[in-house]
C-alpha cells in the first residue's frame, strides 16, 4: 500500500511531476540524494566512483521495478 501511495497518489512521485515538472525533478533529486550513501555500499568498490557520478546526475531517477 504505501509502495502504490509513493509513486501514484496525488501527492506522491509521479504525482509532484503532474503538478510541475520542476517540482517533480526537484522531488526526485531528493529522494536521489537520500538513498545515495546507502546504495553506494552495495556497489563494489571498483564501480563506486561511477555510481556516485550515475547517482549525483540530474538525469537519474527512481522508478518502479517493472520485471
Amino acid at each position: 500500500m504505501g509502495f502504490d501511495l509513493f509513486f501514484n497518489s496525488p501527492y506522491g512521485h509521479r504525482g509532484k511531476f503532474l503538478i510541475d515538472s520542476a517540482i517533480g525533478q526537484a522531488a526526485n533529486a531528493k529522494v536521489v540524494s537520500g538513498l545515495a550513501q546507502t546504495l553506494l555500499q552495495f556497489s563494489g568498490s571498483d564501480a563506486a566512483e561511477i555510481v556516485e557520478f550515475s547517482l549525483l546526475s540530474p538525469h537519474s531517477k527512481i522508478w518502479i521495478e517493472e520485471g
